[in-house]
């Protein structure tokens, strides 16, 4: 009764909250140079999609050259057949070197002419206590979450100071509230991002700049970009779907182009998990551990890592995912028929044995109605 109790307070607020600033008047943002980090895939190339539909002209920022062109290609495909001005441009760029960061914030303005808004969606995550993250995991996590987010709003300013308009949006976590397990440092990287962002906001708003460049922070839940992500997450209570529910990425990614058009300072999604996290912090932490613990008990299979969970099927992927229980989501046939070829046929021990995971293969192609191929009867020796 208390957790339902708890619910429907949560899902009130949340009505309240969201009705707040859904109804807000957009600003348009037609012509407005965007330059997006992150926008080689996932929540970060859905942004692109959603800004370049409002006209925006984007400068696509990512680490990975082809997925990041891909972007750009397609933000062209779509922009206005009758204008001369660059619609988008990939750049490719390791956040974690500031030299680089400044030389990106230059190298757009060169090309576009200006920056009007930046919008850092590129982050890692890596789950661990602190003790089980390498000393590098630890340095990515702050160097891309962090360090990045604030060199890029460093180099950007001065651009939008001498110009006297800007909009700077950052995609944090909604870990920057809620305190759990195996998330220490992503945690303490999203909690610092969003602090910044709202003393950031007091010093534009300190030299007469704060209804001039506007300052948006965005602390999403969980976002399902890929059909495998959510499987790595699951949690087996009921309460738990209703109230940690995955956030869909596309509706996502609109909400925050909503945000971004009605210059919100402060938006979680969903809204009610903002709500439970001001009602949680007035509480002992062992009050909070425990509401968490017993709202998100997670599944007891064995995460596997944050690249691999945005990567096409390999050999190698292909045994992780099917030896810690996930099921697959991509037809192993190519995967197999390259192991066929490149190990079986040549008589090259595979590089994992896959026999124990017959039934497993068998329930994939049965579910989709088709026979097993031959390939895969190879390699997983059917």
């Amino acid at each position: 009764m208390v957790v339902l109790a708890l619910a429907a307070v949560l899902a009130v607020a949340a009505v309240i909250v969201y009705w707040s600033w859904r109804h807000g008047p957009e600003h348009d943002l037609s012509g407005k140079v965007v330059l997006l980090t992150g926008a080689g895939g996932g929540l970060g190339r859905l942004l692109a999609e959603d800004l370049a539909a409002r006209g925006c002209r984007l400068a696509c920022v990512d680490v990975a050259e082809g997925p990041n062109e891909e972007t750009a290609s397609m933000v062209r495909a779509h922009g206005q057949a009758n204008t001369t001005k660059l619609l988008a441009r990939a750049y490719t760029v390791d956040l974690r070197n500031g030299e680089d960061i400044s030389a990106l914030v230059e190298s757009v303005v060169n090309d576009f002419g200006q920056v009007d808004i930046l919008v850092n969606c590129a982050g890692q995550l890596q789950a661990g206590a602190v003790w089980e993250l390498t000393d590098d995991q630890t340095d990515q996590l702050l160097d891309v979450n962090l360090r990045a987010c604030i060199l890029l709003v460093k180099y950007a300013l001065p651009h939008m100071r001498a110009r006297g308009e800007g909009h700077i949006v950052t995609v944090g976590s909604v870990a920057a509230i809620f305190a759990t397990r195996k998330m220490s440092v992503y945690a303490a990287s999203k909690a610092g991002l969003s602090r910044f962002m709202q003393c950031l906001y007091f010093d534009l708003r300190r030299d007469g700049l704060g209804d001039k460049i506007h300052v948006t922070t965005i602390e999403p839940y969980l976002i399902n970009t890929l059909p495998h992500l959510e499987a790595s997450f699951k949690s087996r209570r009921p309460v738990a779907k209703l109230l940690l529910g995955y956030l869909e990425a596309k509706a996502t990614a609109r909400t925050i182009c909503h945000c971004i058009a009605t210059r919100q300072h402060l938006v979680t999604l969903p809204a009610h998990l903002g709500v439970l996290a001001n009602i949680l912090r007035h509480t002992p932490w062992t009050v909070q551990a425990y509401v968490l613990e017993k709202l998100a008990r997670p599944d007891k299979r064995p995460p596997y890592p944050y690249h691999a969970r945005h990567a096409s099927l390999d050999a190698a992927l292909m045994y992780e995912l099917l030896s810690k229980g996930y099921d697959l989501h991509e037809d192993p046939e190519a995967v197999c028929r390259a192991l066929r070829a490149e190990n079986l046929a040549k008589g090259i021990a595979l590089p994992h044995d896959y026999s124990p995971f017959r039934q497993s293969i068998r329930k994939f192609y049965s579910s989709r109605g088709q026979s097993v191929p031959d390939a895969v009867k190879s390699v997983f020796a059917l």
